[in-house]
Parts: structure tokens; C-alpha cells; sequence
């Protein structure tokens, strides 16, 4: 909003100095060393006469300097404006004429921060004598444009003129700057002016004013006002709303008397001019003295819980029905409480009203005791209605026998306060299952509706077959609920069921099953109280507990027979009694605790044992079916394999707890071994197994020592191992020896082990002769023979029995069944070695020495065979197989 008083001058123009030279002079401005002789303004390229222009425009200026002291290149002439002036700085923009040349200054400079410029005579110019008069043209010819701004003040202007040689300005004759054009509107400052309804505002110091852009007051102008078409509003003379105001000389002009209308209210005046911008003028229209006082309620009904609030709004208004301010206002009420009024300051005044704990009608007023008299209000009804419910209160419970109708009751709804609760819809439901009841239709829901007491019937509802306890839910949608106890007793026992649980046990005389007895009515429903009692077929049944609920219960222990027996309850209650259908308790095995195994069996070498079988059993000798049985045989040694070559198999008993042994096949080694069945978790066993070697096919044949004097009493032994295809031992075979060269051969040893011995004497010739033995069992007979060396008898000698060493011996734990002994003479003389292992006889050996190992410890004996014969003291080393 613009306000009188406080003008702005704006101006933008282009200047257009024009320098002429010969014209006459007019009275100059003043004495000074420079002088405009000539003083023109053009608006578009004609002449305006008498200079005149509106503010902030645009013309072109002629102007005609006498250069007192002359001026020369690169000198200035400098032409500033009023305020609000502008020139152009493009040199282009002016044309100088200079003696024998039409020229431009050379640069164009602002000056007095562009309301100046400062022409630069160009360094190609002529000097222009003392007193000479010169002229500038625009673009070559006369001026015909607008260049120069005028300024934006109000009144007679003028220009200086001056030289960088003559610095004392010379002004040029006066024009006039007149206001332009309405620009916008001033309007009264101080805030708003109110006046009562229906009377007239002050038109005290209310004056407008119409002003250009530069704020210069404009004389003559036209503003029109206007005021709303509705609510708060004000009329001028003859009750129009809008009129046109002429400026006075001043450029102002007092607002027409303006009449407020009977509404209440801040409002607008409107002042606008074509062409400028709009303005307000702020008007109140304040309220007549208070002539009525209205009562309402908000909310008008509220609940009667000594807590829920009413606002009570008291209006005191005038005549016209505008709200009246600044009011004393008090308000009372003859049951609910009233709190203190506040006074809103729109005319309106509110108290809270706290309801009471009782449901009813009751009533407020507000009185103005501001005037004399009072003004009462007519009485606000405020009604208090009951809260909403909180409880449900239920009648005690009730029962009856199963399929009939329970006895009519019913139900009351009230709030926090005890007050009963009308209208109001309550749910009643039964289960869905289970003990329960049925309304009209055998519906498990209905409702009922609340009378003016707060009390509601339950309608007709009948037990269901099933007996038990069970509650009728009664329910408020978002408000209480509660439930009556109901109870369906069972009708007259009907039948016994039993059921065992587990249905089996193990047949170890100590293990149980529970036996149930349920005793039900014609409905399936349980009756408590009845004389029950259970029998068996072979386990013994316990003493029989009521458990309260229908059903007795007895434990049942089995004997140690497996099978299936019978368990049966009586109940002896009725008469007569009624016994349950038979319940089958199975008695199983229990869990494995022995494999019985059959007696052990043998086999030749590299062909199938004779089919057997194992059997299962539990501690009490009853057959285990369905187990699964692992089946092992040795790895290495005497042993056998599954089908597949396999060490390992599974075998399952059936149903007699009997599991067949897969066909076995022995291996080449012979010898006696045992194959593994054990159960997971379970008992093991072992099968005695014999591989026996096959028939004998060759005989090795050492004599030990090979060499005794021929002395006739020298002996020596000699010893057949008879072996099969496989190299396996074969005893019990019949052996016999011989020799060559007469030499006695004594009786043959079997040692059982596959090997046969005999002592052989020495003749007293020397020589070699040879000894052979024959194995007559198979046909044709087998033989082998050894070469005997007799040598001559010489003085003893002494000789020095051997003393051995182990070389890198195998380490004493190994998992190969392959292992090789090395040892070397350390000491003395040996014509030979003799090794052992275990309890094996010695026998003659060299180094290394391989020896097949059996899983477990071992012990490998070596001795050296001194060169007369006799063995020196063995070396020993322990080993065990882990593999």
C-alpha cells in the first residue's frame, strides 16, 4: 500500500546531444567561459515548443555550444541531467560538426551515475578555435528520435554544459517535467476507522491521492470507489456502493461520507483508477449495545457418568443480531455443574457443564449482567442419558438333563453407575460343539433387546445331547460381556467301551498298557459313579481307579509269553450289567538279547560252507522278528567272503526270529577262524569256522643241520612240510623217509601241523647222500628229497657260537599281514639260521625272512647255526598287527 507524502522520482532516458554551431544565441543561463547559444526539444523528430515532457519520458535535445576557450582532441564535452536522467554511452550515438569534418567522439562516458556523458573528441579531430560555436548530429541528419530521458521530478529542469579547457558549467533554458500517467493509488495510513452499525465514519484526515510511477501527485485525477455487496459493508450518499472521487489541485481528495450497514465486521473499501494498481481501505463496523443473550448446548445429551461434558455457548448479540464484545456473562445449571465462562472475545461465551451420576433432563442459562437490567437466556435443555454398558448382570447357573429345556431366566444390562441400560441389543451364543444349547430354529445364537429397566428375557433353550458344563455367552457389540453357567446331565448308562493304551507291550512281565473303560449314556456322554471292573486272558489286570469323568482306568501288566490276549470291564452298576466288547492287547518279544548260533562247521579251501541259520531271541527266550543281523568275516588269514567277494553282510529274522547266513565261501588260506553276528546296539555272537587244506601236492624237505660228520653217531633231523595247491600245511598224512646212502632213518613224528620229522645217523663214510621223503595219502604219492652231507671227522675245534642283529627291523605296531625280518651275523661264524614265530618249532630260514601276521601280538625269534653245528643264543622282537 502506497501512503501520501512519500514520493519517488524515476526516470530512464536516452540523450541525444546534437552540437551546432552559428545559430543565434538565447539568452544564456549564466556568465561562464562556455555558453549554450541555442536550446531545442524534439519528441520522434519534432519540435516541442514549449519544452515540455512528462516524467520519466523520452525526447531528443538540440543544443548549440560556444567554446569560449575552444577545445581540442581528446578533450571532453560533459552534459548532465536533472535527477532521474540517462544518456547513451554508445560513442556511435553522436555526431560532431567539426571545422572541414562531420566526425564521433571517439567514446561516450557516463556521468553522475549515468544521468551525465562525457564526449571524447577524437584524436583525428581538429582543434577548434576560441569563441567558435559548434553543432552534433545524430546519424548524419536531424534529430528524429528520443534518446534522453528527462528526469522524474516535477517541475522546470534544465542541463549543464562544460569542457575538460572551460570548467565552469553553463545550464541550458528550462523545460518543463509534468506528472505522468496514473500509476497507482495512496490511501490513509493508520490502520482501520470503525464506526457503529448504521452511522456514519469520520472523514477526518481520510484523503486519497492519485500518483504516477515516480510518485508525483497527479492534479485532475479520477479514482473510483467501491464497497462489498454483502456482510460487512458500508453505502455513500443515496445508499449506492460505489463512487468517483476528482483529485484537487493538490492531487488529493477527501473520502465521501460513507454510512456503515447493520452487519458487524471488518470490511474494505476499494479505490482503483484505469490504467493503476488497486488499493484498500480498512473499515470496522462495530456491534450496538447488547440487546438479547442465546443458550446452546453442544453436545445437547450426554451421558450421566460425572465425567462427560456439554459446552455451553452463551451469544449476546444487539439489535441487528451482532455478536456484542466485553460482556459479563454468568451461567447456572439445576442438576449438572458448571465450570467458569471464558470469554471468547467475539461476542460468544462458553462454560463446560459436567454431567451428574443421575439420567434425566435438566436445565442451564446464561445471564448479561452488564447492563441494567440483566437480559437472561431462555433455559437450554441438557439431557443425561445412562452410560454405556459396562455390565451384564447374570442370574446363577442352572442345569438340566441332556435333550431337555432349561428353566426360563433372564438378564440385566447397566452402566458404570449402576444405571439400567434401555434399547439395548444383546448377543446371546452357545458353543458350537461340544456340551451345549440351542434357541428357536437349533440356532447357537439369538438376541434379546433391553426394556425401559434395563432387563431382557432369555428365550427357550435346550440342552443338546451332549453332557457336560458349559456357558452361554452374553455380549454387548463394543460393550460388556458375561456368561451364565449351564449344565447337560448325562441320561442312564447305556453301554461300556474299552480301550488299551499302548494296544501293545513287550511280553516281559513287567511292562504296562492302560486300560480305559468308558461309561456312556444312549448319547456317547460319560457317567461318573459306576462299580467297574476289568478281567484278563493271561496278563494281569491291576485294581480299577474312577477317575471322576466317566472313565476308569486299570493298569494291565503283561506276562512273558508274546501273543495277543483279550482285557474286558464290566460295569455292575446297572442291573443288569453291561460288559464291553473284548479289547486285544498284543504282547511282542522284547529287545534282542542273544544270537543263538549253530555248532561249527568246516570246509575245504576255496569252496562253499553248508548252509545254516541263527536265531533271535529276547531275555525271556521269546523270537525276535525284523532284526537286522551284520554278518563279519577276517580280513585277512583263515577266513571266507559274502557274495561280491565281500568281508560284510546283513541278514533279517523272520518272523520266527530266524535269519538264514548267506552263502560263504572259504578262502585259500586254511585254518580255523570266526565269523561276527552282533545286532546294533544289541547282543553279538560267533560261528566256529574251519577251513581245512586240500589235498597234498607237494613236500619241501630240510635237513637240520644239513651236514654231520661221518662218524656214526652223528644225526641229523629231517623235516617234510606236505602242502596243498594253495601252500597250506596238510596233516594227518602218511609220511615216510629213506636215504640214500645207508643211513639210519628213525620213526616219523606227524607234528599235526602239516610238517613230519624223522632222525637220520650218520654212516662213517663220508660224502654227500640223499634223503627222501614220500607222502603216500594222495595217489599218485607225492616226494621230495634234501641233499646230506657227511664229512670227515677232525680234531674238535673250537668254535664260537654266532651272535646275531636285526637290521631295520619292521616297526613293532604294523597293519600289512606281510611283514620281513633282516638280520645279519655279528660275532662268530654261522653256516645257517633257524627262525620261529610264536609258538611255532624252529625251523631253518635266511635272511629276510617273511612271516604272515594274524591280528594281535607276535614274537619273532632268529638264532644262528654255528659251523659245528650247535645254535647260539636267539634275538627276539615283538610285534603286533593293528591293521
Amino acid at each position: 500500500m502506497r501512503k501520501i507524502g512519500n514520493t519517488k522520482v524515476r526516470l530512464s532516458l536516452l540523450l541525444l546531444v546534437l552540437l551546432a554551431c552559428g545559430l543565434p544565441v538565447a539568452s544564456p543561463a549564466s556568465a561562464s567561459s562556455v555558453s549554450v547559444t541555442d536550446f531545442r526539444m524534439y519528441n520522434g523528430g519534432t519540435l516541442v515548443s514549449p519544452a515540455t515532457a512528462p516524467a520519466g519520458s523520452q525526447r531528443g535535445f538540440w543544443i548549440n555550444v560556444r567554446f569560449t576557450n575552444g577545445i581540442t582532441a581528446g578533450q571532453t564535452i560533459n552534459i548532465t541531467g536533472p535527477t532521474g536522467a540517462s544518456f547513451s554511452t554508445d560513442p556511435n550515438n553522436y555526431i560532431l560538426n567539426w571545422p572541414g569534418a562531420t566526425i564521433r567522439p571517439s567514446a561516450a562516458s557516463a556521468l553522475s551515475g549515468g544521468r551525465g556523458v562525457a564526449l571524447t573528441v577524437p584524436s583525428t579531430a581538429p582543434a577548434v578555435g576560441a569563441n567558435d560555436t559548434r553543432y552534433v548530429t545524430f546519424g548524419g541528419g536531424f534529430p528524429n528520435v528520443s534518446l534522453t530521458g528527462v528526469g522524474t521530478e516535477v517541475g522546470n529542469r534544465s542541463l549543464t554544459v562544460s569542457t575538460t579547457n572551460d570548467a565552469d558549467a553553463a545550464s541550458t533554458p528550462t523545460y518543463e517535467v509534468t506528472p505522468g500517467p496514473i500509476d497507482h493509488i495512496g490511501v490513509p495510513g493508520g490502520g482501520a476507522i470503525s464506526a457503529a452499525v448504521g452511522t456514519n465514519f469520520s472523514s477526518s484526515g481520510q484523503a486519497i491521492a492519485a500518483l504516477d510511477a515516480y510518485d508525483n501527485l497527479i492534479p485532475g485525477a479520477v479514482i473510483d470507489l467501491s464497497t462489498p455487496a454483502s456482510g460487512a459493508s458500508g453505502t455513500f450518499a443515496g445508499g449506492v456502493r460505489t463512487t468517483s472521487v476528482t483529485m484537487l489541485s493538490g492531487g488529493q481528495a477527501l473520502i465521501p461520507t460513507t454510512t456503515a450497514n447493520t452487519v458487524a465486521g471488518s470490511w474494505t473499501m476499494t479505490a482503483s483508477a484505469p490504467g493503476a494498481t488497486s488499493n484498500t481501505i480498512p473499515r470496522i463496523n462495530a456491534a450496538g449495545a447488547p440487546a438479547a443473550v442465546s443458550l446452546a448446548l453442544s453436545p445437547t445429551s450426554i451421558v450421566a457418568n460425572g465425567t462427560s461434558k456439554s459446552t455451553a455457548t452463551a451469544t449476546v448479540t444487539d439489535t441487528y443480531g451482532n455478536k456484542v464484545t466485553g460482556q459479563t456473562v454468568t451461567m447456572s445449571a439445576n442438576g449438572p455443574t458448571v465450570g467458569a465462562v471464558t470469554n471468547l472475545g467475539d461476542g460468544t461465551f462458553t462454560a463446560q457443564v459436567t454431567s451428574s451420576t443421575t439420567a434425566g433432563s435438566f436445565s442451564v442459562t446464561a445471564t448479561d449482567t452488564t447492563p441494567n437490567p440483566d437480559i437472561v437466556s431462555s433455559p437450554a435443555t441438557l439431557t443425561q442419558t445412562a452410560g454405556p454398558p459396562t455390565q451384564i448382570v447374570v442370574p446363577a447357573g442352572i442345569s438340566t438333563t441332556v435333550n431337555t429345556a432349561f428353566a426360563s431366566q433372564s438378564i440385566t444390562v447397566r452402566d458404570a453407575n449402576n444405571n439400567p441400560v434401555s434399547g439395548r441389543t444383546v448377543t446371546l451364543t452357545t458353543p458350537n460343539s461340544g456340551a451345549s444349547g440351542t434357541f428357536a430354529g437349533n440356532s447357537h445364537s439369538t438376541t434379546v433387546t433391553t426394556n425401559g429397566s434395563g432387563v431382557a428375557n432369555i428365550p427357550t433353550t435346550t440342552a443338546n445331547t451332549t453332557a457336560g458344563s458349559w456357558s452361554m455367552t452374553a455380549s454387548i457389540s463394543g460393550g460388556p460381556s458375561n456368561t451364565l453357567s449351564r449344565t447337560n446331565n448325562a441320561a442312564a448308562p447305556s453301554s461300556v467301551t474299552l480301550a488299551l493304551n499302548p494296544t501293545s507291550i513287550v511280553a516281559d512281565g513287567t511292562s504296562k498298557s492302560t486300560a480305559t473303560a468308558t461309561v456312556t449314556d444312549a448319547y456317547g456322554n460319560r457317567i461318573t459313579g459306576q462299580a467297574v471292573s476289568m478281567a484278563a486272558n493271561g496278563p494281569t489286570v491291576g485294581a480299577v481307579a474312577d477317575a471322576g469323568d466317566g472313565t476308569y482306568t486299570a493298569q494291565v501288566t503283561s506276562s512273558t509269553t508274546a501273543g495277543s490276549f483279550s482285557v474286558t470291564a464290566t460295569d455292575t452298576t446297572p442291573n443288569p450289567d453291561i460288559v464291553s466288547g473284548p479289547a486285544a492287547l498284543t504282547q511282542t518279544a522284547g529287545p534282542p538279547a542273544q544270537i543263538s548260533v549253530p555248532a561249527g562247521i568246516s570246509t575245504i579251501v576255496n569252496t562253499a560252507f553248508a548252509s545254516q541259520t541263527i536265531t533271535v531271541s529276547d531275555a525271556n527266550g521269546n523270537p525276535v522278528p525284523g532284526q537286522v543281523v551284520s554278518l563279519t568275516t577276517p580280513e585277512t588269514g583263515a577266513s571266507a567272503t559274502f557274495a561280491g567277494d565281500n568281508h560284510s553282510t546283513t541278514t533279517t529274522t523272520d518272523i520266527s526270529g530266524v535269519a538264514s547266513i548267506p552263502t560263504t565261501t572259504a578262502n585259500s588260506t586254511a585254518g580255523v577262524w570266526s565269523m561276527t553276528a552282533s545286532i546294533s546296539g544289541g547282543p553279538g555272537n560267533t560261528l566256529s569256522r574251519t577251513n581245512e587244506p586240500g589235498a597234498a601236492v607237494s613236500v619241501l624237505l630240510s635237513l637240520d643241520p644239513a651236514s654231520i660228520p661221518a662218524d656214526g653217531t652223528s644225526r641229523t633231523t629231517a623235516t617234510a612240510e606236505v602242502q596243498d595247491s594253495f601252500g597250506n600245511p596238510v596233516p594227518g598224512e602218511n609220511v615216510s623217509f629213506s636215504a640214500g646212502g645207508g643211513q639210519v632213518v628213525g620213526a616219523v613224528t606227524d607234528q599235526g601241523d602239516g610238517s613230519y620229522s624223522a632222525e637220520v645217523s650218520s654212516t662213517t663214510t663220508p660224502g654227500d647222500y640223499v634223503v627222501t621223503v614220500t607222502d603216500h595219502t594222495p595217489s599218485p604219492p607225492v616226494s621230495g628229497d634234501a641233499t646230506l652231507t657227511q664229512t670227515s671227522v677232525t680234531p674238535p675245534v673250537i668254535v664260537v657260537k654266532p651272535v646275531l642283529k636285526f637290521v631295520k627291523p619292521p616297526k613293532q605296531k604294523v597293519k600289512s599281514a606281510r611283514v620281513s625280518f633282516r638280520f645279519k651275523v655279528v660275532k662268530g661264524k654261522a653256516k645257517g639260521f633257524q627262525c620261529k614265530l610264536d609258538r611255532q618249532k624252529w625251523a631253518r630260514c635266511k635272511s629276510p625272512k617273511p612271516v604272515r601276521l594274524k591280528k594281535g601280538k607276535h614274537v619273532f625269534k632268529v638264532r644262528g647255526i654255528a659251523t659245528n653245528g650247535k645254535v647260539g643264543k636267539p634275538i627276539v622282537r615283538k610285534i603286533r598287527r593293528v591293521g
